[in-house]
């Protein structure tokens, strides 16, 4: 099973975007957004920054369903907060969206970034 969801996120890793449909934090509502995501070493990551309502919700509640490449599943939202998984993390979004992640960080981030790993927990 993991090997065959490895083989499966691996196949989506060049993919540019992921959707993902959090919940709404006050509202209590589904939530969706899309968003660049990188995969690295086997785990699949996203990015956001401190300001966005995305970020806010998976905070406040990391359950989220998530479909890349026509592979739709439930996932955990855990936060990184080891900076050396950071510095690498920046680094692929780097590499994988060149002066794109540039532009992006400049006006979108500013300062920051909040990263957070998405655990398969069922694949639908």
């Amino acid at each position: 099973m993991v090997t065959d969801l490895r083989n499966l996120l691996e196949a989506r890793k060049n993919k540019w975007t992921i959707h993902l449909v959090t919940i709404g934090r006050r509202s209590g509502l589904p939530r969706p957004v899309t968003v660049w995501f990188v995969y690295l070493d086997g785990r699949l990551f996203v990015r956001t920054s401190y300001k966005t309502h995305w970020g806010k919700n998976l905070i406040a509640n990391p359950i989220v369903e998530a479909e890349v490449g026509g592979l739709r599943f439930k996932a955990e939202a855990e936060r990184v907060n080891d900076q050396r998984l950071k510095d690498l993390l920046l680094e692929a979004y780097r590499r994988k969206y060149k002066f794109f992640d540039l532009i992006s960080h400049f006006f979108k981030i500013r300062g920051n970034p909040l990263f957070f790993e998405l655990k398969v927990k069922e694949i639908s």
